[in-house]
């Protein structure tokens, strides 16, 4: 049978279930049916102490067929999760017939390495994903921080020297655009307050990449969470979601070409080892899979989709067969 090597992992599929959709990895069991394509499960993401889901409306719109029908959505759940040591234990309660991945965030360098030290010892853990990019917790996300970055990549590094981490690292990054491409957002999108949504400078995304592709013990990188801080506002002028006056993550197909055209990008940018490209935002059907696949992704990840989808692990069943271009690809 074929296999995709993707991210450390030899997956039946190149097609994985991402983080954010299950925050209770017990959530993943109906994911794991025999009927659902996916290679891969992510859990999470799981935080060093307990965090509450927030308060008021975090999601919008309210059903599948407003989401597809827009085209874009939004969340602000604030990574809900009972700590990284009651998740570890409920991970070790699910029979795994996949490899599965723990979504691991952190508000520092430390937390980060303690948090992924308790992961690495769990054998249920394939691989652990660092998540940079949440874009619902009201401020910037890690990812648009190079010294964050340096800092904990520098404090995983110590724990490969001290054995201590010898699982498959995945860093999720954001989805990066500069001033004059959030400018040219709003034009497109006049619905959407972008105001709040962070930018980079040209070269920040060569620096990240070259940054993190000097630390063997990452072989992926993931493109992309949400865009972080978008606001929508409902008619009568007040935000559509509640949480930090409505700035939330924006996600959905809006962010396919973002995501898309960063790792066109990345694939010419110089590394000393061997990293993998996973693609996530917009995948909605086996064709948005394939887009990816033909820039360079080596495996998608879907986030979106199972979570509006009324039934999520259903959302899979035609994401393969109503794709020809997809059925080429996994031949």
């Amino acid at each position: 049978m074929k296999t995709y090597s993707v991210g450390g992992l030899e997956l039946q599929l190149p097609i994985i279930l991402g983080a954010g959709v299950c925050k209770d990895p017990r959530h993943l069991i109906p994911y794991l049916r025999h009927d659902v394509s996916l290679g891969a499960v992510i859990a999470g993401s799981f935080t060093q102490g307990e965090r509450q889901l927030n308060d008021g409306i975090v999601q919008w719109p309210d059903d599948w067929s407003a989401f597809r029908e827009r085209g874009i959505g939004l969340n602000s759940f604030g990574m809900p999760n009972p700590g990284i040591e009651e998740s570890l234990e409920r991970f070790d309660t699910v029979p795994f017939d996949r490899p599965a991945i723990a979504s691991i965030a952190a508000f520092s360098a430390d937390e980060y390495a303690t948090c992924v030290a308790l992961a690495n010892r769990r054998k249920s853990v394939s691989a652990i994903e660092v998540n940079w990019g949440c874009g619902n917790t009201g401020k910037v996300p890690d990812a648009y921080s190079y010294e964050h970055a340096h800092a904990t990549l520098s404090a995983l590094e110590r724990l490969c020297r001290r054995d201590e981490l010898t699982k498959p690292v995945w860093v999720k990054l954001s989805p990066y655009i500069t001033a004059e491409e959030r400018d040219q957002l709003a034009i497109e999108y006049p619905g959407i307050d972008f105001t709040g949504a962070p930018v980079v400078k040209p070269g920040f995304l060569e620096a990240m990449v070259r940054l993190i592709g000097h630390y063997p013990f990452v072989r992926a990188i993931v493109f992309s969470n949400t865009l972080a801080n978008c606001r929508v506002l409902g008619p009568d002028s007040t935000p559509v979601t509640t949480p930090f006056d409505g700035r939330a993550g924006l996600s959905g197909p809006i962010l396919k070409p973002i995501s898309m055209k960063l790792i066109r990008e990345s694939s010419f940018i110089p590394r000393p080892g061997e990293i993998d490209f996973i693609g996530c935002g917009g995948i909605l059907h086996g064709d948005d899979v394939a887009d990816y696949l033909d820039v360079g992704a080596r495996a998608v990840q879907c986030t979106s989709g199972p979570a509006w989808y009324p039934k999520g692990p259903r959302f899979f069943e035609s994401l393969i067969a109503e794709s020809d271009r997809l059925l080429e690809r996994l031949m």
